[in-house]
């Protein structure tokens, strides 16, 4: 009996090249921008350029799958972060503003986020189980056209008649 082998011999499995602490560095500044400027963008060159690595370089490394996971880690961290301040955004337009209009909208908006929220608790829990489903198959086709036809009967002559 032949079993082959499990891997060739003296190849080992590459491990990804980590990512340089500079390019960590540009990416962080790519995402959240410069810290003595907040909340202002940063492009890949001048993130690039700040943290002290080439642009090509750079260029390079954001087609690297570990850059570009680290980047949308990042991001959705962010994005997590700015969303975690909108309901007491919502409360501050509710309580401060003058406008009737923009009062109304953060009252439903935060009802609507309660709502939410509490039927995403309450909704349908991931167990276990089976599903049967009896699927009854649909009336065959025809394959081609179908015609409905009578024989023909021979037609007889009178005799004479031509």
């Amino acid at each position: 009996m032949f079993s082959p082998p499990v891997r060739a011999s003296g190849h080992e499995p590459k491990r990804p090249a980590r990512l340089p602490a500079k390019v960590k560095a540009a990416i962080l500044l790519m995402v959240y921008g410069d810290p003595a400027r907040p909340h202002e963008p940063i492009d890949f060159i001048a993130a690039a350029k700040l943290a002290g690595v080439q642009p090509d370089n750079m260029r390079r490394w954001l087609h690297r799958p570990e850059a570009a996971a680290l980047l949308r880690a990042e991001r959705r961290a962010y994005r997590i972060a700015l969303c975690a301040q909108n309901e007491s955004a919502l409360a501050r337009i509710r309580d401060k503003s003058e406008n009737a209009m923009a009062i109304v909208k953060s009252v439903q908006v935060l009802n609507e986020m309660e709502a939410e929220e509490t039927n995403r608790r309450s909704g349908p829990q991931n167990t276990p189980g089976l599903v049967v489903q009896i699927l009854t198959p649909a009336a065959p086709r025809p394959i081609g056209p179908v015609v409905d036809l009578e024989p023909v009967r021979p037609v007889e002559l009178e005799p004479g008649a031509d």
